[in-house]
């Protein structure tokens, strides 16, 4: 059961979420078809962003399943000036994908993705590195910001 909530796995659902809300509920087309081309970009820096920190994650020998106990405080990367680059990279995907579908309703799902990821996850994870880490995430989550 924890493999369907992992986050990429839930990012894949919010994706064919969207794509439905788009082709069945488009409300409030907000550009035409040419115009959609700009969200492709953010689309590929959002996943840019994730993959970079997952690799970080693989360098470090540290484990990335958010539903394990981690092994090492990776601090460095963007790491530096958020605590969750990999979930900043998936809602800035998202919210391309948004962009390039160009309809209000695929909002939704985008927003969906965000409250589970700000009120679950990463609550989750972060009860989980005080455990682990004490003082040190405590004095990290004091320097650095949740999203930005």
């Amino acid at each position: 059961m924890h493999t369907l909530l992992l986050p990429p796995i839930v990012m894949l659902f919010t994706i064919i979420i969207m794509l439905l809300l788009n082709q069945y509920i488009p409300l409030a087309r907000f550009w035409e078809t040419h115009a959609c081309w700009v969200g492709i970009p953010i689309i590929i820096l959002g996943l840019v962003i994730a993959q970079w920190h997952a690799r970080l994650f693989k360098k470090r020998g540290t484990n990335i399943n958010t539903f394990k106990d981690p092994d090492i405080l990776v601090t460095d990367g963007m790491f530096r000036f958020t605590r969750n680059p990999m979930y900043l990279g998936f809602v800035v995907s998202l919210f391309g994908l948004w962009v390039a579908l160009g309809s209000a309703t695929p909002f939704l799902a985008l927003l969906g993705f965000f409250l589970l990821t700000n009120y679950w996850y990463i609550p989750v994870e972060e009860r989980t590195m005080l455990k682990k880490f004490g003082t040190s995430y405590q004095g990290y989550q004091s320097r650095v910001r949740r999203w930005l």
